[in-house]
């Protein structure tokens, strides 16, 4: 059971700062300001279906995180987020 990214995003970044970021979905024409774990976890999923344990593990680490386990929340609130915009799908039940 594993998160996805839509099959009919197609995504463009931009990095204001650290924590802010822009990304352009080409299929929808939308922009979406997200914060860092949002993007974290949207760059993951580009690169492929992930279950979300592994998908808390690579996010924890490409923001250099240590505790994996405090970022969980965050994570799930992204998820449920992005899913909500239509730029992921969640696994199927």
């Amino acid at each position: 059971m594993q998160w996805q990214l839509n099959a009919l995003a197609a995504l463009h970044w931009r990095q204001w700062d650290a924590d802010d970021w822009v990304v352009f979905d080409e299929g929808s024409g939308q922009t979406f300001s997200i914060d860092a774990v949002a993007a974290a976890s949207l760059m993951a999923l580009e690169a492929g279906g992930l279950a979300q344990p592994a998908l808390l593990e690579q996010v924890a680490a490409d923001l250099q995180i240590g505790d994996a386990a405090a970022l969980d929340q965050r994570v799930e609130q992204s998820l449920r987020f992005l899913a909500e915009l239509g730029l992921v799908e969640p696994p199927a039940s």
